[in-house]
């Protein structure tokens, strides 16, 4: 995943699966791709494919389908779209956060899926900077960060860009967010339901 248009000569927009020897899989088909940049790329245990990044539209170029998906997608192993993988109106951004964008995904061994970036909002609901969605693409009540993050430069929130999921179901998370709870800005553990491990 990234920013690029063509890959060993063949039209290819921001996303691609290469063989082990470098050359490009053909039979990995993401039709005409996403419309902006590809950050993260998070394969499941069953072979799909989780696509976060700053787009908004999969099979973009005209003619495509142009469905919408901002923010997230999933794939399958083809390369083709998982339209049992429902995002709502997906991720946007909200006061203090400016244009959204996905850094990192990681997939929990339950299939739960977490992720951070820079976002205000999921399918109407608010969450800051860092999410859990159900295997099925809705967002997982039980996990809230929100109380985590304040607004850390010029009334901004900053933004995730790493994540680490721990033996014990605790997380890491490193970026440059303002942090609520403590002196330290943009490193924190949180326990499995996104509240701050104060130990």
């Amino acid at each position: 995943g990234g920013v690029f248009g063509e890959i060993g000569g063949v039209s290819q927009d921001n996303i691609a699966r290469l063989h082990s020897d470098g050359s490009l899989d053909a039979t990995f088909d993401p039709a005409s791709g996403f419309n902006q940049r590809v950050n993260a790329v998070a394969v499941q245990p069953d072979g799909k494919i989780l696509v976060g990044g700053l787009f908004t539209v999969f099979d973009y170029v005209w003619g495509g389908d142009q469905i919408s998906v901002n923010g997230i997608a999933r794939l399958h192993t083809d390369g083709s779209l998982d339209t049992t993988f429902q995002i709502g109106t997906g991720f946007s951004g909200g006061s203090g956060i400016g244009q959204r964008r996905i850094h990192k995904i990681i997939v929990q061994h339950d299939g739960k899926i977490l992720i951070g970036g820079h976002f205000g909002n999921f399918n109407g609901d608010t969450t800051l900077l860092l999410t859990r969605l159900n295997s099925d693409g809705s967002i997982d009540n039980t996990f809230n960060a929100n109380a985590n993050f304040s607004p850390a430069i010029d009334g901004y929130y900053g933004q995730v860009y790493s994540i680490k999921l721990l033996p014990n179901g605790k997380i890491m998370i490193g970026g440059n967010y303002g942090n609520t709870n403590s002196l330290a800005i943009g490193v924190d553990r949180l326990n499995a339901d996104g509240s701050l491990d104060a130990t």
